[in-house]
């Protein structure tokens, strides 16, 4: 018995993969089992399994786009919620919130939101999933005349992190998440100081 498993074109030959005797017959049964659990799993006879998968893979793919639409809309209201929870510092707006059990790219989404509000300062920081490490993100609107950059990276040692960007935003990471209150006051604190000097 021999099967032949996959072939490919490679400069001017063939590259054959294949199995035979036992390793030939091993290789059918393991692959008619799987077929078998995934007929199983997706209550469908085996002629139908490629069709069903495909379905499976519609239906995942309309889903995480509506996901990704509910994301959005409540990145929007969270954005509108801390807003209005934000310090006024003179004409200036500064806002410092902390999520758990978050991504960085989530992370990234609410600051943006908030900073397309005119002179708004966003120091939006979150935990990952086994809050084991801690995400941040400093950015402020175009009208704010102050680094980000600078201010992200003053805090960093105290994470035990690293991190960087522009003037309007930068982010970064760290490992010493007991430290990120004792971070965020003093970030805060040095970015009032120079608010109110302006």
């Amino acid at each position: 018995m021999i099967k032949i498993r996959n072939w490919e074109r490679k400069n001017n030959a063939i590259r054959i993969d294949f199995v035979c005797g036992w390793r030939a017959l091993g290789d059918y049964q393991q692959k008619n089992s799987i077929l078998q659990q995934v007929s199983n799993r997706l209550s469908l006879p085996t002629s139908a399994v490629l069709q069903g998968i495909e379905n499976q893979l519609l239906k995942t793919e309309a889903i995480s786009k509506e996901l990704i639409s509910v994301k959005q809309e409540f990145y929007r209201n969270l954005a509108t919620t801390l807003s209005q929870q934000g310090e006024l510092i003179g004409r200036n707006k500064l806002i410092v919130h902390t999520l758990t059990k978050v991504t960085p790219n989530e992370i990234s989404s609410i600051a943006k939101e908030l900073i397309n509000t005119p002179h708004t300062i966003a120091c939006i920081c979150g935990t990952n999933a086994d809050e084991t490490k801690v995400h941040l993100v400093f950015s402020a609107s175009p009208d704010v005349p102050l680094s980000m950059n600078h201010e992200l990276k003053n805090i960093l040692p105290l994470l035990n992190g690293k991190g960087g960007g522009s003037a309007q935003s930068a982010q970064g990471g760290g490992s010493n998440i007991d430290q990120l209150p004792t971070a965020l006051t003093l970030a805060a604190d040095h970015i009032k100081e120079q608010l109110y000097l302006l």
